[in-house]
């Protein structure tokens, strides 16, 4: 899939291209995405994507969505002291009222050695969004809740691990975000047009594919975890080792310095 970019309402004015706000973008994906034949779509998005219409255009299409949620959100809580059987309370406002048995001790799927978190799940409505599991994960129970995270998920069928497994799914992406920005540095250029600063996002990830590649040798020959960082660090290391080497060479073969010198800048 080609990168898209987003672009502020007075930038898309001054380049003379219709606005689209992220929301538009996403959706717009969403609806054009083709799906592999045999398969269940699962959209897995931020807290900044959930928005109704979003999760109206993942159902239209029979996919199921997994987005964040931030604390604010109102949760559709059973009350019997109410004339209707239940109230609307803010996400943080019930997740402080839980306690540690709340929770169930669950397996966080990961690429480099999986953890327990400590999860609580409820099926329920969420304000101006439809019925879903709201998922909270704590790292620890003795953690503040502050570092808790909310999610919302359409799958209702899930149990607890099905649902961490699609929170670790969309982790997975996160961690691709954060490897680019901090060994490639994705987000470090200063470009002018949007048509430089996609092909710089393609270079980017070119990059990162043959890194990847590097990182699955690594593992294989060494048997244990590679990060991204290290493969890069690997390979610079090999380039250096075999310049160095190609320079003796050149230089005990008869090799004028002038003539290296000329290589080296060209």
């Amino acid at each position: 899939m080609a990168p898209q970019l987003y672009r502020q309402r007075t930038t898309a004015e001054a380049e003379g291209v219709t606005f689209q706000s992220k929301i538009d973008l996403m959706e717009a994906l969403i609806l054009s995405f083709e799906p592999v034949v045999g398969t269940q779509t699962h959209v897995l998005l931020d807290s900044w994507y959930a928005a109704k219409r979003l999760w109206q255009a993942a159902r239209q299409r029979g996919f199921l969505i997994t987005t964040g949620l931030k604390v604010n959100r109102a949760l559709r809580i059973d009350d019997p002291t109410t004339a209707q059987g239940w109230r609307w309370q803010k996400l943080s406002d019930y997740a402080a009222s839980l306690k540690a048995e709340d929770y169930s001790v669950q397996t966080w799927p990961s690429q480099t050695e999986p953890r327990t978190v400590h999860v609580h799940t409820l099926q329920t409505r969420v304000r101006k969004l439809y019925r879903c599991q709201i998922i909270i994960v704590r790292e620890s129970l003795d953690a503040p809740l502050s570092e808790a995270r909310y999610f919302a998920s359409s799958d209702l069928a899930a149990d607890r691990a099905q649902l961490v497994a699609h929170l670790a799914a969309r982790w997975d992406v996160e961690t691709l975000f954060a490897d680019t920005k901090e060994e490639l540095g994705l987000d470090h250029y200063q470009l002018m047009s949007a048509t430089a600063i996609v092909r710089f996002w393609t270079l980017v990830m070119a990059a990162y594919v043959f890194l990847d590649e590097e990182r699955a040798r690594l593992r294989e020959e060494r048997q244990c975890h590679v990060t991204i960082g290290e493969a890069r660090r690997e390979v610079q290391r090999r380039h250096r080792r075999r310049l160095i080497d190609w320079l003796s060479h050149q230089l005990a073969a008869g090799g004028a310095r002038d003539a290296l010198y000329r290589r080296l800048a060209a």
